[in-house]
């Protein structure tokens, strides 16, 4: 199901990670050999989401998504990122203010089982939490960064901007 709805957003190259055995791979295969790729719409339908992901799943955001609240990075985020995923907003936004913060957030990252949204004035510290982060992330525009450093970021790392 979940690869399905991948495929269907033009997703083009999947697989199997460390638990993936021949039954699943055999599953894969099946479903590949079974899905219509000239189904797929050139333009993708605004109303299916953009495609992020964390570093074990998927996530479709609507054109305008809601953000938690800023979340400050720390040596242990474990709270605020597990109110993160009670809060029914559709990503995390995480307020990067240095490398540390960046630092930090990439050790606690594992633990978010949401879209990383990321919040910062600083272009080092946001490329280096885009660099640590195992998914694609989302720049949150408002975090006082040019447009043109945003799209820069977004074009290397594979991040979109909202």
């Amino acid at each position: 199901q979940g690869v399905g709805r991948l495929l269907e957003a033009g997703v083009r190259i999947v697989g199997g990670c460390c638990g993936a055995g021949p039954e699943d791979i055999a599953a894969l295969r099946r479903l590949l050999d079974g899905f219509d790729f000239s189904s797929v719409q050139a333009e993708r339908d605004p109303d299916a989401g953009r495609l992020v992901a964390d570093g074990q799943s998927a996530f479709f955001l609507p054109e305008y998504p809601e953000f938690t609240d800023p979340i400050p990075c720390a040596a242990d985020m474990t709270d605020s990122l597990l109110d993160a995923e009670d809060s029914g907003c559709d990503a995390a936004l995480i307020q990067i203010d240095s490398l540390e913060d960046a630092q930090a957030f990439g050790e606690n990252a594992y633990m978010l089982k949401m879209p990383a949204a990321f919040c910062s004035s600083d272009l080092q510290a946001l490329e280096r939490a885009l660099l640590l982060y195992q998914g694609r992330g989302v720049l949150d525009s408002g975090g006082g960064l040019p447009r043109e450093q945003l799209e820069g970021l977004a074009s290397r790392y594979g991040a979109l901007i909202y």
